[in-house]
């Protein structure tokens, strides 16, 4: 698979998982989605398009970090908790409900492992992401390090 094609397929794994936020809209992503989830998000896009259009120049071990935060974000927006006039869930399990299996009553409440999970996640992704525009600067200016 050529670096290009890893970055639309980057490009419309993102795009397809804020439209899925968006679709579950409620008052979290209200209060903090301008806050705290669109800077990961924009974060995250630039990092893992930036590594991606270097996919075949990176490092192996920066691949695996390139893909650790590719997945940490599919997690992030999927799992996190959303609460709204009714009840509460998470974003995965509202679009579930909503497109596939036809009814919408929550019987479990998610909201301490999807906390706990958008956190987790949340902080991979905000390093993971730094780490990625480092190794690339470094990458950029010249390194000579060896390819593993």
């Amino acid at each position: 698979m050529t670096d290009r094609n890893l970055v639309i397929i980057n490009t419309v794994v993102i795009a397809s998982l804020i439209v899925i936020r968006f679709i579950v809209f409620g008052w979290i992503l209200l209060a903090l989605g301008i806050v705290v989830i669109l800077p990961i998000t924009i974060l995250h896009l630039i990092a893992t398009n930036r590594g991606f259009k270097k996919y075949s120049k990176i490092f192996r071990p920066d691949r695996i970090i390139l893909w650790i935060s590719f997945i940490s974000f599919i997690i992030f927006i999927l799992f996190q908790y959303e609460i709204d006039d009714r009840a509460g869930y998470m974003v995965i399990e509202a679009w579930l409900r909503k497109y596939w299996i036809g009814y919408e009553k929550y019987q479990y409440d998610f909201s301490n492992i999807s906390f706990l999970l958008s956190i987790i996640t949340g902080l991979v992704i905000i390093g993971a992401d730094v780490y990625i525009i480092m190794r690339l600067k470094k990458l950029k200016n010249g390194s000579t390090q060896q390819r593993v």
